[in-house]
């Protein structure tokens, strides 16, 4: 990716210093956001409504309504309270494929549980002109980027000869994905022109959302649709955008702030620590050295604490190093899981390479 070096004033430079310090953001986030603001240009980001493991486990309560959703983006995917069918989100339109098939455009009071949206500015579109399964189409969007570890949404136009696509049905509550994923119909449609959107999300990030490519489908005259399973066409018009922001809105529902995950139902006793640097990147500084970049994923400020009290967990913090041993102490003796964040600071770690022989960066 493009490089940019500028002198800063040092009163500039002193608030961003602050800056980052409170909120542990990196300076190119910041340079980012700031000029995508003074151009008046998307900073692409994906805004997404609860996680993928709450889903699994069987939490479908509707969290938001469709019309807040629709203020953060026109090109997305999810499902519907109860898991009453799939999500399709095209050109600001959002759709639900119900499992009799069906396609209905709804309204903004319309609840869901799970939602992934953004706001489609692409890069230049590609046309793919044989496309003989799944496989060749994300074969050839893998070709189109240039990191696995950033999420990238994605949209792909045209004339279908074979399209395979399931639509889950209205389920109770509670009861987990994988059994009412049992019963979801599958449909078959031959020569349709329609639309495919969704997200390819990185394999670390499967907790939060359904790793690798998801894509769900619509007919270009709305009376067909669903999770996409299959495809086949040609001459087919491919889209893609790198999103460099990841928002999670965890729901303020009863279900999910009661719900337990494994390590709390099970009663685990077991202490995680999490380094926070404010990205995906422990290994930054080992990439540079190898690639002369980095390829990891900006979070900026991460709340370690609440984020573990939603699940039920224990929430600790090591602030200084005089808080290392009694914290840990404390989380030893803390029963079920707790987790622990510690900011950390790798500017230093760029020495570790300067002993390093170069054949061991192979």
């Amino acid at each position: 990716m493009p490089e940019l070096k500028c002198t800063l004033s040092t009163g500039v430079w002193e608030l961003r210093q602050g800056h980052s310090q409170r909120a542990r953001e990196p300076l190119k986030h910041i340079v980012n956001k700031a000029l995508a603001a003074y151009f008046d240009v998307a900073h692409h980001k994906i805004y997404q409504v609860s996680t993928a493991t709450a889903l699994v486990e069987g939490i479908y309560q509707g969290a938001v309504r469709v019309g807040a959703l629709r203020e953060h983006g026109d090109l997305g995917l999810g499902t519907f309270e109860d898991l009453d069918g799939e999500m399709v989100i095209v050109n600001g339109h959002f759709l639900q494929v119900k499992c009799d098939g069906s396609v209905r455009e709804v309204d903004d009071a319309v609840l869901s549980p799970f939602a992934v949206i953004t706001r489609f500015a692409p890069e230049p579109a590609v046309t793919l002109d044989q496309c003989p399964d799944m496989g060749r189409l994300t074969s050839r969007f893998d070709a189109l980027r240039h990191s696995d570890n950033i999420f990238f949404a994605l949209r792909v136009d045209g004339q279908f000869d074979y399209v395979q696509t399931r639509a889950m049905c209205r389920t109770q509550e509670g009861v987990p994905l994988v059994q009412a994923a049992a019963v979801q119909p599958e449909f078959e449609f031959h020569d349709i022109t329609g639309t495919l959107v969704g997200f390819r999300t990185p394999e670390y990030a499967r907790t939060l959302n359904v790793p690798g490519y998801h894509l769900h489908f619509v007919s270009d005259d709305r009376t067909r649709g669903g999770h996409l399973l299959q495809c086949r066409g040609s001459n087919l018009r491919l889209q893609i955008q790198r999103d460099g922001e990841y928002h999670i809105a965890l729901p303020e529902i009863e279900d999910f702030l009661k719900a337990d995950e494994t390590a709390v139902r099970l009663k685990c006793n077991l202490v995680h620590l999490v380094w926070i640097d404010g990205h995906y990147d422990m290994v930054g500084f080992q990439e540079v050295a190898k690639y002369g970049r980095t390829s990891g994923v900006d979070f900026g400020p991460v709340d370690v604490v609440r984020f573990a009290e939603a699940f039920g967990a224990k929430g600790l913090t090591i602030e200084a190093p005089d808080q290392i041993v009694p914290t840990i102490k404390k989380a030893l003796a803390t029963q079920g899981p707790v987790i622990v964040g510690v900011p950390v600071d790798y500017r230093d770690n760029h020495k570790f390479m300067e002993i390093v022989h170069p054949s061991a960066l192979n």
